[in-house]
């Protein structure tokens, strides 16, 4: 009876997991994976890409603008990626994504969404924004550490509430509540009529993502719970890069090996919880 109680326990566990990956990847309405290159619905902006092992690394002036259409009207949203910063003396601000309506930003009146790696200010570290400001900057989640040489998984969660979330590597690593007089909805934030650029921000003249690699970044409509946040991280990858095989058709990789948590992972810990039961009997 135990030997069939924990054969049960573990299958009820990989259930609940499959759930939650379920449940959020129903709400994706992007994703973009770079394994044979550039993704279709994606443009490129200037000359200097790099595509290779499943990933892409932005070059000087270069960057990835994406349909925005369907953010608009939401209410919540979360953006999740697999990435790999830049160097950290590079002296730049290199953007990861910029959501918004302005053609140029102007300081302290911004109005966006952001990620950026802030090697121009706090090296080492980047930030996540949301901004939506009458006249001055409501806080924002930043000053968060990174390795240059290694793939990170970060989410960064948009809640209805204002608050902006972000974790990395499953594990939650800021936490802001909506600044007291400012109105930090989807809407205030991105406009109307908001691009969604990858790899640039309309600071001046544009500010890049040069050396910033990019394996994977997925779109969700909502605001994704701790537990399904937490749930989206990758296996480690050796040399920093995420594996490949050759495929049938030549020597062009197939999907990664690494990449957001799949039911496949439920089918081996089911697998792993039979093994255990079989072993005992």
């Amino acid at each position: 009876m135990k030997k069939i109680l924990a054969l049960i326990m573990a299958i009820a566990m990989v259930a609940c997991f499959a759930s939650v990956v379920m449940a959020a990847d129903s709400n994706v309405v992007a994703r973009f994976t770079f394994t044979n290159g550039k993704d279709e619905g994606l443009t490129e902006n200037g000359s200097n890409f790099t595509y290779a092992n499943g990933a892409v690394t932005l070059g000087a002036e270069s960057y990835l603008t994406a349909d925005a259409s369907a953010l608009k009207g939401l209410t919540a949203m979360t953006i999740a990626m697999k990435v790999k910063g830049p160097a950290s003396d590079t002296g730049k601000a290199a953007w990861v994504y910029e959501i918004s309506s302005e053609d140029q930003h102007s300081w302290p009146k911004e109005h966006y969404l952001g990620m950026y790696y802030d090697n121009k200010d706090n090296p080492g570290k980047f930030s996540a924004q949301r901004y939506s400001n009458p006249d001055g900057r409501p806080a924002d989640a930043n000053k968060m550490e990174y390795n240059p040489d290694a793939f990170m998984s970060i989410v960064v969660v948009y809640p209805e509430d204002g608050s902006i979330i972000v974790y990395a590597d499953g594990t939650e690593v800021a936490n802001v509540p909506q600044t007291e007089g400012f109105d930090l909805s989807l809407a205030g934030c991105i406009g109307e009529n908001p691009h969604f650029q990858i790899g640039k921000a309309n600071w001046e003249n544009g500010e890049y993502a040069e050396g910033v690699t990019l394996s994977e970044l997925v779109v969700y409509n909502t605001a994704l719970t701790a537990e399904e946040a937490a749930a989206i991280t990758y296996e480690a990858d050796e040399a920093s890069a995420p594996a490949t095989t050759p495929s049938q058709g030549g020597d062009k990789p197939t999907a990664p090996q690494t990449g957001f948590a799949t039911i496949a992972l439920a089918i081996a810990a089911i697998g792993s919880g039979a093994y255990i039961v079989s072993k005992k009997h």
